[in-house]
């Protein structure tokens, strides 16, 4: 394997977990508002939060 392809794969799955963790961890409301989201169905957030944390 090509060392920068190593180098991606490596951050990726770093990036990926805690994006997730951030969305499971974090209030909804002030997650919502960092976002500058209207929709405030917190069903969606916890799911994406969910599917990335799982990676």
């Amino acid at each position: 394997m090509k060392p920068l392809l190593r180098v991606v794969l490596i951050v990726n799955a770093l990036i990926a977990p805690a994006f997730g963790l951030l969305f499971l961890l974090r209030p909804w409301a002030g997650l919502f508002e960092m976002m500058r989201v209207n929709i405030r169905c917190s069903c969606s957030s916890r799911s994406l939060g969910s599917c990335l944390a799982s990676r």
